[in-house]
C-alpha cells in the first residue's frame, strides 16, 4: 500500500510539474509574421522563451539558425552557425593577436538592425573557455570585457 500511494504521489507531483513547464510561449505575431518574411520557406521552426524575448530556431544543411525577438515582437539578432575555415585570414589574425594562441571551437555570424555584420565565436585559451562577439576584423566588441574576459566556462568542452 506504502508503495501505492508513494507512486501516486510521484506521479501527481511530476504531473503538476509538466502542465507547468509544458506549455507553449505565446509568440508575438509581429514575430511570426517578421519571421515568415525573412525566412520565405516551409521550415518549422521551433519556439522558445528566454526571459522575456522569443528565439526561433531551426537546421538548415546541418547548419543552426536562431532568430530572436522582442517581447513586441521587434527583430533583434539572427545568429547562423558557420564552419570556423570560413572565417577570413584578416578575421584570424585579428583574433590571435588579441587571443594568442586562442582555439576557436565554434562560430555563428551575427546580423543585428544597425549594426555590422558580427561572429560570436566560443573559443578556448588554455582551458579556459570564453565566448565574445567580434567585428569583421577579428577584434572584440567594446562593452564585453577585453581580452581575457568574456563568457567564462568550466574546463570542459561546449556543445
Amino acid at each position: 500500500m506504502k508503495t501505492t500511494l508513494s507512486f501516486l504521489l510521484l506521479f501527481c507531483v511530476a504531473l503538476s510539474c509538466f502542465a507547468q513547464s509544458g506549455g507553449t510561449a505565446k509568440v508575438p505575431e509581429a514575430a511570426k509574421a517578421d519571421l515568415a518574411k525573412r525566412f520565405a520557406i516551409s521550415t518549422s521552426f521551433k519556439w522558445y522563451q528566454e526571459g522575456n524575448q522569443f528565439e526561433a530556431e531551426y537546421v538548415e544543411n546541418g547548419k543552426e539558425i536562431a532568430v530572436a525577438y522582442s517581447s513586441s515582437g521587434q527583430w533583434l539578432e539572427t545568429e547562423r552557425e558557420i564552419d570556423n575555415g570560413s572565417l577570413s585570414t584578416n578575421f584570424v589574425a585579428g583574433f590571435q593577436k588579441s587571443f594568442p594562441g586562442g582555439e576557436i571551437v565554434g562560430v555563428e555570424s551575427v546580423e543585428r538592425p544597425d549594426k555590422a555584420l558580427a561572429y560570436e565565436v566560443k573559443f578556448y585559451v588554455g582551458k579556459k573557455f570564453q565566448e565574445l562577439i567580434f567585428d569583421a576584423a577579428g577584434s572584440a566588441e567594446e562593452g564585453q570585457g577585453g581580452s581575457g574576459s568574456g563568457t567564462e566556462g568550466s574546463d570542459e568542452d561546449e556543445d
